[in-house]
């Protein structure tokens, strides 16, 4: 390999990083206000429980209301 296609494949790879850091940033961007997957996980199970818990508490006060 010559200094010319040494020279060239260095340039096309620069190119492909700079293409592939610019694609980075852009999605970087993009997702920077959306909270995680983790954290969007961990508020659905928190609603999930405060649910069940409501619902466990109706079915409490519908047997109360039944028995009294």
């Amino acid at each position: 390999m010559n200094l010319y296609e040494l020279e060239w494949h260095i340039k096309d790879r620069l190119r492909q990083d700079r293409e592939f850091a610019a694609h980075q940033a852009m999605l970087g961007q993009a997702l920077a206000g959306r909270p995680g997957i983790r954290l969007r996980f961990g508020i659905l199970l928190i609603r999930l429980g405060t649910w069940l818990r409501d619902s466990a508490k109706e079915a409490d006060t519908e047997v109360e209301r039944v028995t009294a």
